[in-house]
Parts: C-alpha cells; structure tokens; sequence
C-alpha cells in the first residue's frame, strides 16, 4: 500500500548511498530520523489511580512523557472520577499558566471528559 513507498524509495537509494561520503549518509539519515520523530504521537489513557503519582499530595503535577512524540492525545478512562469540586488541568509544561484542557467533577463514565491534544512529547496534570 501507500506506507510502503517511502520504505521503497529509501531502498531505491541504498546503490547510491553506498557510494556517497559519510556525511552525507549521516546527514540523510539524519533528517530521515528526524522527520519520524516528528510523525511520532501518542495517545496517553489515564486511569482512576493515574491523576498522580502514588503517594504524593493531590496538589503534585503528574508529568506524562513520550519521548520523541511530536503530539500527545490525553483522555481519561471510564475509572477516572473527581469529587463534585474537583478539577484536573491538562498544561503542555510545568512552567504552563494557561490549560491547554481541563476536566471538572463527576466522572469520565458520565461523558463531557473531552481528550486533550497536547503539542510535543510532555502534558502535566495538575489536580485542584
């Protein structure tokens, strides 16, 4: 299908790369990493214990790391519940004021608890 011909055309270039300089083998591969890193995203499902880590103050970020994604997508599961009060923001760092999303009271089993598409391989939850 079409996911093979950007395997394919790399092959077409292996004859080719086998006489190049290092280099410029490097630098293709390279940007060939490169771009895949960029393509990489992730989808994070959290449930009921994931809020934060085990054992910390509810106030305590809860960092959520996917290494070279270029895009998260947070959604809670159907366990994960909040007290009437309760609120949980999605931010794209720690150093973040504004939520790029946020989930309030009840629970994700009632509906309403929109996943949260955040830019890079980092979100922080912050429980109030």
């Amino acid at each position: 299908g079409g996911a093979d011909k950007p395997r394919g055309a790399l092959a077409s270039l292996g004859p080719l790369l086998g006489r190049a300089p290092a280099q410029f083998t490097c630098l293709l591969r390279d940007d060939a990493l490169a771009d895949l890193r960029r393509g990489l995203s992730a989808a994070v499902s959290l449930s009921g214990g994931d809020w934060r880590p085990a054992g910390s103050r509810s106030s305590a970020p809860r960092r959520v790391h996917i290494p070279g994604a270029a895009a998260l997508l947070v959604e809670p599961d159907e366990s994960c519940s909040l007290g009437p009060r309760g609120a949980v923001h999605v931010f794209a760092d720690d150093a973040a004021h504004r939520p790029l999303g946020s989930w309030r009271g009840g629970s994700a089993r009632d509906g309403g608890w929109a996943p949260v598409a955040v830019a890079g391989d980092t979100a922080v939850l912050r429980e109030r």
